[in-house]
């Protein structure tokens, strides 16, 4: 009896813990995309949808684009760069840096780790961790979880075979 109350007490801690620190899963995506063919949806579009100036965002793998950006102006993995909200959605491909589109080549898995600011005021920092679920031939299938407790991520905008097709974020608060 005395190790059930301590699991639960630690239990309790992690959670209370999580809460305060504003980390914790706050809700996942499915994306679905076909790299290998000409795609509609080469890139998962992240639309940060609140009001917000500028977004400081890196990544561990993939690429990162500004809609907003100038043609080819990429930031390759372990790179960061700002973002300005002119540029919302900002697009993850799952490309490998000046790689050939092969199998091989397709990201497994990544996590986007960002700092939004409305101002000089820190609103939110977090991070965005993308995961290849399932793969065959044509498609592969990625879950994206967001870990930021101040902020929510949903599924949005077209859909295509029943898979999202578009990550929505938005403040947990609901506040605009």
């Amino acid at each position: 009896m005395k190790k059930r109350g301590r699991t639960i007490f630690v239990s309790a801690l992690v959670f209370i813990f999580l809460a305060l620190s504003g980390c914790g899963s706050q809700g996942k995506i499915i994306w679905k995309v076909s790299p290998l063919l000409s795609s509609s949806y080469p890139y998962l579009p992240l639309d940060f949808n609140f009001h917000w100036d500028r977004i400081e965002l890196s990544c561990t793998d993939g690429e990162l684009y500004g809609s907003g950006a100038v043609p080819g102006a990429i930031i390759p993995k372990g790179k960061s760069a700002d973002f300005e909200a002119y540029q919302n959605p900002v697009l993850w491909s799952c490309f490998k840096n000046n790689q050939p589109l092969t199998p091989e080549n397709v990201v497994k898995k990544a996590e986007l780790r960002f700092r939004i600011y409305k101002g000089e005021e820190l609103l939110h920092e977090g991070s965005i961790r993308i995961r290849r679920k399932k793969t065959n031939q044509m498609f592969y299938t990625y879950e994206a979880v967001l870990r930021c407790g101040t902020l929510w991520l949903s599924a949005g905008g077209k859909e295509e075979d029943g898979k999202n097709q578009v990550g929505v974020i938005r403040q947990a608060s609901g506040e605009k």
